[in-house]
């Protein structure tokens, strides 16, 4: 009896201990069709895409939030992709959610056309993974080792990552979404790290040989961004002093960020700040106000992002140490001390009415408890994966017909600031900008899938940063939109594979962009062309017929869809995609070029296994645009709007941070991005001075309207 009751009580607890344990068993392992890893933008992009392509997704990220470059790290002030055609794919989708709540998307900042609140961005984010029901997403995960298969085949095949909690999720794909390349490095997956010299890539910008520049900047200079708020008539909290600061030390250091007047006010013997601005300008170099500082990456009337790159918040001693795990934190404390000692350096130059913006960013573990300051910094460069393809600076300007997202952002990199143009300390690579809309803009380009895809790798995607592109093309290709992009592109690529069960490698390439270009929610861009806008029905059949070589690629990225297609051009089409519609005869008069290219299309069944369906209206951003009236005129490639008032004769005011007043504007820029008005614009004589109204949003910190629409 004693026995049985033993038993009896062994049982009992046994099976007590297994019903408790069994769901932590469960838990440390998952399986799922597509692991997009890391918290970055290409990371929820991915994400989004995979799972509206019918995929289960688990998005595993490192920390509490999401978001990447313009979200965590705060760079709310978005370059590239900025022209209506560009404002595609989920690039273009999160604009105009973005739209719906952030009411000062054109009104302040110069440096770029959109700026936001990065809360509000998070917010937008969160929302929109709540939608997709496919999607797990669990916080909180640290890589620690990439598990790959046992079979012993030629090629590695990844099955999924191990995380430092001991979970273990195994995936049919996986994407690597890291600000850093993280998996590339645990999986020892071929990458590069730093510069290529002329003889790798034949790179006009690449160095011929070593340098100081390239030994001590193997990659970008990283900005840890923070905001400022204007507390106005309040006194701001006081900025912690870094140890060992004091505002004489720190003026060393940050001197040339501005012209500071209170260091021209302060000039003494030993001290002769006149003399060095006069001595700098005197060899070219051109200092900016304290305002235009300031209003460089505004985002409303009273917050204003930090992310200045001349002897500013940019940091890059030892930068190597970014990539060695045992060195990395301090490096990263190092950042952030940094941009600390030029928060308060601003401060003690302002005064107490400028102090951090905790309702931005509170303080938190990630940012050292530092409210106001970003919680991760702003990561420019990454390990770049080897794959099937390398973007280089030759295609920065060039179109391709493996095109899986587009960007258009001139090659801008930062290193060492002010050092001399002849040093080896120097380096400026050919920007490849354009004049387009009234601004610089950048020469546009295409993204193959193959550079996502690793050489001697199945079961991998590489996204963000960190696909395979030369140390010299990441100052074109690193920008935010291009980054949705190429997460939106993994993430169609990812779900195709498994729905095919291939790998991405085995993909065609027409599929993949018949999947893009299919979406029934965003189709991205594969073509760049800068009248393709994206309410237009039959962009996916124009860009498919370019894409298969049916129609010849404009080399002025004009495709002229409006014009009227003669029975020559129709005929030559109809040729190449081996299909026959009309006789000579038969062909309708007026058939304008974008529907002759969806009839063609439509018929041409060999270009792809997939057939296209009509695109879908992609919604385009809501911006709050008012009425403006005046003398619109030209100057070269430059357009204003004189004696500027309202639709009511009104005058028209702007308000800046430092000075005391509105000020009249009787005089606005004029910058557009919609291609029409681009040609109306375009069309104006130089001495013509036309009455016009026109929609418009002003630009506050830099008065320029961003013309939207003509008035009749």
């Amino acid at each position: 009896m004693i026995r049985n009751s033993r038993t009896l009580v062994l049982f009992f607890f046994l099976f007590f201990f297994s019903v408790r344990l069994s769901p932590l068993f469960a838990q440390s392992l998952l399986e799922t069709d597509v692991l997009v890893v890391g918290s970055s933008q290409s990371a929820w992009a991915a994400a989004v895409q995979a799972a509206r392509n019918g995929s289960n997704v688990v998005l595993a990220t490192e920390g509490d939030s999401l978001g990447g470059s313009s979200i965590q790290a705060g760079v709310s002030a978005i370059d590239g992709n900025e022209l209506e055609a560009f404002q595609s794919g989920i690039w273009g989708e999160f604009l105009w959610r973005l739209s719906l709540l952030e009411k000062n998307l054109l009104q302040y900042g110069w440096v770029s056309l959109f700026t936001f609140n990065p809360v509000l961005g998070q917010t937008v984010i969160e929302n929109w993974l709540k939608e997709e029901q496919k999607i797990k997403h669990i916080k909180e995960l640290y890589a620690k080792k990439v598990i790959f298969s046992e079979e012993k085949t030629r090629v590695r095949k990844v099955k999924g990552v191990e995380f430092s909690n001991g979970l273990k999720i195994l995936a049919k794909v996986t994407i690597d979404a890291t600000e850093l390349g993280d998996l590339l490095a645990l999986g020892e997956i071929p990458h590069r790290l730093g510069w290529e010299y002329q003889g790798e890539f034949d790179e006009p910008s690449a160095p011929k040989k070593k340098s100081w520049l390239t030994k001590h900047y193997p990659v970008q200079e990283l900005s840890w961004v923070f905001f400022l708020k204007d507390y106005q008539a309040e006194q701001a909290p006081l900025i912690q002093k870094p140890v060992g600061y004091s505002y004489r030390k720190a003026a060393q250091r940050y001197w040339c960020a501005f012209k500071n007047k209170k260091l021209l006010s302060q000039s003494n013997f030993f001290n002769n700040w006149g003399a060095k601005y006069a001595q700098r300008e005197k060899k070219g170099q051109r200092f900016f106000s304290p305002e235009t500082f300031l209003t460089y990456g505004q985002i409303s009337p009273e917050f204003f992002m930090i992310n200045w790159p001349i002897c500013g918040n940019d940091y890059g001693r030892k930068i190597e140490r970014l990539f060695q795990e045992q060195n990395k934190a301090l490096f990263l404390r190092e950042a952030h001390t940094h941009a600390l000692w030029f928060a308060r350096y601003l401060q003690d130059t302002f005064g107490r009415r400028f102090g951090l913006a905790s309702e931005i960013f509170p303080a938190s573990p990630e940012n050292y408890q530092t409210a106001g300051f970003g919680l991760i910094p702003y990561f420019r460069e990454a390990r770049r994966l080897i794959g099937l393809e390398t973007l280089t600076e030759e295609n920065l300007s060039s179109y391709s017909s493996q095109s899986v997202a587009v960007g258009n952002y001139p090659n801008d990199h930062h290193y060492f600031e002010l050092a001399p143009k002849n040093s080896d300390r120097y380096y400026k690579p050919i920007t490849r900008s354009i004049r387009w809309g009234g601004r610089n803009t950048g020469k546009p380009f295409g993204i193959s899938f193959k550079s996502l895809i690793p050489v001697r790798t199945d079961g991998l995607l590489v996204a963000e940063k960190s696909w395979s592109v030369s140390h010299v093309a990441n100052g074109s290709t690193r920008l935010q939109p291009v980054c949705l992009q190429i997460g939106q592109a993994v993430g169609s690529i990812a779900a195709l594979s498994v729905k095919n069960q291939l790998q991405p490698a085995e993909l065609k390439i027409s599929d993949i962009q018949a999947s893009l270009l299919n979406d029934s929610f965003s189709p991205p861009i594969l073509v760049p062309l800068f009248d393709l806008k994206v309410d237009n029905p039959y962009r996916g059949a124009i860009q498919r017929l370019i894409l298969s070589g049916v129609i010849e690629f404009p080399k002025d990225h004009n495709f002229y869809p409006e014009r009227v297609i003669s029975w020559k051009e129709f005929k030559k089409w109809s040729q190449k995609a081996k299909v026959k519609i009309f006789s000579e005869k038969e062909f309708p008069v007026g058939l304008q070029r974008d529907k002759a290219a969806y009839l063609i299309e439509s018929k041409a069944l060999s270009l792809s296994e997939i057939p296209l369906k009509k695109s879908v209206k992609q919604a385009q951003p809501n911006f709050q645009a008012k009425t403006y009236c005046g003398k619109l005129g030209k100057k070269g490639k430059n357009f204003f709007l004189e004696s500027l008032s309202t639709q009511n004769k009104q005058s028209v005011y702007r308000k800046t941070p430092l000075v005391q007043k509105k000020r009249k504007v009787n005089k606005a820029g004029i910058v557009t991005t919609n291609p029409k008005i681009y040609q109306f614009l375009l069309s104006l004589s130089a001495k013509e001075r036309r009455e016009v109204c026109l929609r418009g949003v002003l630009n506050n910190s830099a008065a320029w309207i961003t013309f939207l629409a003509l008035e009749k």
